[in-house]
């Protein structure tokens, strides 16, 4: 058995790397370690990518203006800590399956489940008929000064009311891949600001409403006195090209603070192919019939593509460019210290040199309507795969 020993480059926050196994077999595809004859050849694809290459960069600025609406200061805070909520609620969403759930903890420090694909609104995360609080992004500030960690799921010591975003955000660019979300706190006493978090306001499966924060940072103090106003400001960045719009739209809209009954829908590209199509899409939902994100259709709702197309990645490409081999359902997430690893084998009925793969989820725009909407591509040096052998297909998403 040979095996080449891969590097990763680490930049800053978030980075997808690629790997690919190409697997030997005979007729139907064994386990990784069935038999003593199986080669793996494993191929480092990281130095392929460019150096920016599907970054998700949260950055937290923090601004404080008097009451006469003058700047009194601004802090910025690169890197924002992405707490354990945000990798196991995508670890969820990435799951095929009719019943997945996910264990998150609420800002109380209460562990819960939470129907992520049921495919019913009712009692789901994206359940906004349930209860009367308003669902999706919020924010809080404190005072604590403990720094925080993955497991920090609540302020240390919150001052002032929660925010939802501001009018009129988030905003998404699809032309810079930027995510921009935005809430403003009036003050009403003298505090000295030293921590911030961001979560979404879901239900729970016992139709429970509760905050579950997704950042979570400590920082040098924020002063700041009656007649204030502070304003948090989150930008995510989905820099170069692998990410595609469909990842960002879908993020921008779950950031949403939307009213308790309310119905959100977006724009959604759909295809496996070149040839793509545009629908709706439903993450927060008051009603059935719209299925969106808690979808059980199609049967193989999250799946990888490969293709041999070196067409560079665009945030604007919405499948595999040159589709060969069946779609493959992704083997169950796994998830490590900030990391989602969504992982397949896909077997080659033709001898092929493949260039590209791409990693999709499912979502409904009705009732058995389904449609896969790409969320990563990436393009690389061809690998030669003969006819009835395997490539293994590995992302992993750092966060």
């Amino acid at each position: 058995m040979s095996l080449t020993k891969p590097t990763k480059i680490e930049i800053n926050k978030t980075l997808v790397v690629l790997a690919v196994l190409i697997i030997a077999m005979a007729g139907v595809l064994p386990s990784l370690f069935a038999t003593p004859e199986q080669e793996e050849i494993e191929i480092d694809l990281s130095d392929k990518f460019t150096k920016d290459v599907l970054k998700l960069s949260p950055i937290l600025t923090v601004t404080v203006y008097d009451s006469n609406g003058n700047l009194k200061s601004t802090q910025v805070k690169e890197d924002d800590l992405i707490v354990n909520n945000f990798r196991d609620w995508l670890q969820a969403l990435f799951t095929t399956g009719t019943s997945v759930t996910a264990s998150l903890t609420n800002d109380a420090n209460t562990t819960k489940t939470v129907n992520i694909r049921s495919g019913t609104y009712a009692n789901s995360w994206l359940d906004s008929a349930t209860g009367s609080g308003t669902k999706g992004g919020v924010a809080g500030i404190g005072t604590g000064t403990t720094a925080a960690a993955r497991t920090d799921y609540a302020l240390e010591t919150q001052v002032e009311a929660d925010a939802t975003q501001f009018s009129g955000f988030p905003q998404y660019s699809t032309s810079t891949g930027i995510i921009t979300m935005s809430f403003s706190f009036p003050i009403t006493d003298t505090h000295a600001i030293t921590e911030a978090v961001f979560g979404c306001n879901w239900v729970a499966s016992d139709a429970s409403e509760n905050t579950f924060i997704l950042f979570h940072d400590v920082f040098s103090a924020v002063n700041v006195v009656n007649g204030d106003t502070l304003v948090l400001g989150y930008t995510l960045t989905l820099t170069e090209s692998g990410f595609s719009n469909n990842f960002g739209q879908m993020l921008n809209a779950i950031f949403s603070s939307v009213n308790d009954g309310s119905v959100l829908g977006f724009n959604m590209d759909n295809s496996v192919t070149a040839t793509e199509s545009s629908h709706i899409s439903y993450t927060y939902q008051s009603t059935s019939g719209y299925y969106g994100f808690v979808v059980t259709t199609p049967s193989n709702n999250n799946v990888i593509a490969v293709g041999t197309s070196s067409t560079a990645t665009s945030r604007a490409h919405y499948g595999v460019q040159t589709a060969v081999e069946a779609l493959t359902t992704v083997n169950t997430p796994t998830v490590g210290t900030g990391t989602v690893v969504v992982q397949t084998d896909i077997t080659c009925v033709s001898a092929r040199v493949i260039t590209e793969a791409a990693f999709f989820i499912g979502s409904d725009i009705d009732v058995g309507s389904g449609k896969y909407n790409l969320m990563w591509r990436a393009v690389f040096a061809g690998v030669s795969v003969d006819a009835g052998k395997a490539i293994r297909i590995t992302f992993t998403l750092t966060l």
